[in-house]
């Protein structure tokens, strides 16, 4: 019996996904039901239980939301004008070139933008308002930081299905009698939905284990599910607490996951039909 030469070809690819995914993923779940004496639920009892955890791992869930939300309704009309203007490719140009400058230097951006004598309280001097000391560290802060960051991640996967849509399709619901406006909503929007739920998800995904910019814009008073983390392995080293923190994490990222595949099926997600 002869050997598929495909099976060969993929090995090295399934061989990675043991050693760099699936036993990582594998040790993770087993060290987060790890006690003293075994087995254990201990871990995520006391996720659950204790106040001060459940509203970071809660908030850590609404900033998210906040930020996928604002992430589309400003990345959707931006991916909509760059399709259809003549100056698509500068456009573009400035959705790469802010994925590539680093987090920190933009969160520090942000921390001078809103700081004390930063640039909101100069605008609020010239209009005569009282400035405030600073607008930084609180939860408004923290979804305007990473909203700018994120998203190029909404853009991008909006973008690319507007650019499929064919003008046919448009031309076809005028021709026979359709506005503009329900041409867009009941034709062009619903034919979009496969990139804003794309774009929706890696925001989300991302936003709900951001580190940085929560630490540097929101500071001690916006304290998210990852900044617990890096408190649990770094100060107290309590491995097996934070192994559940990040499996919370896992988990809701699959019930998101779950909830887009109802809507729109993954495969489509993906680019197929």
């Amino acid at each position: 019996m002869r050997r598929s030469p495909e099976l060969w070809l993929i090995l090295p690819v399934f061989l990675f996904m043991i050693v760099f995914y699936f036993y990582p993923l594998i040790s993770l779940l087993s060290l987060s039901f790890e006690g003293p004496e075994g087995f254990t639920l201990s871990h995520y009892a006391t996720l659950f239980q204790t106040d001060l955890y459940l509203r970071v791992f809660l908030r850590s869930i609404e900033v998210s939301l906040w930020v996928t939300l604002f992430s589309l309704l400003i990345g959707y009309p931006f991916a909509y004008y760059a399709v259809y203007s003549k100056v698509k490719l500068l456009l573009f140009g400035v959705v790469l070139i802010s994925m590539w400058l680093g987090i920190i230097i933009r969160s520090y951006g942000w921390m001078g933008v809103l700081g004390d004598g930063g640039l909101v309280n100069y605008i609020l001097g010239l209009l005569g308002r009282q400035e405030t000391s600073t607008w930084l560290y609180n939860e408004q802060a923290v979804v305007i930081g990473m909203v700018h960051i994120l998203m190029p991640y909404m853009i991008l996967p909006v973008y690319a299905v507007m650019r499929s849509i064919p003008d046919n399709v448009l031309k076809a619901s005028r021709s026979l009698g359709a506005s503009n406006r329900y041409t867009f909503f009941k034709v062009y929007a619903p034919l979009t939905l496969p990139g804003v739920l794309a774009g929706s998800l890696l925001v989300f995904i991302q936003s709900i284990g951001f580190y940085i910019t929560p630490a540097l814009i929101g500071g001690r008073n916006e304290v998210m599910i990852a900044q617990l983390m890096e408190v649990q392995v770094n100060d107290l080293l309590n491995w097996p607490f934070a192994s559940a923190l990040a499996t919370a994490l896992l988990i809701v990222t699959v019930v998101a996951l779950l909830v887009t595949s109802r809507v729109v099926p993954l495969k489509l997600l993906w680019g197929g039909r």
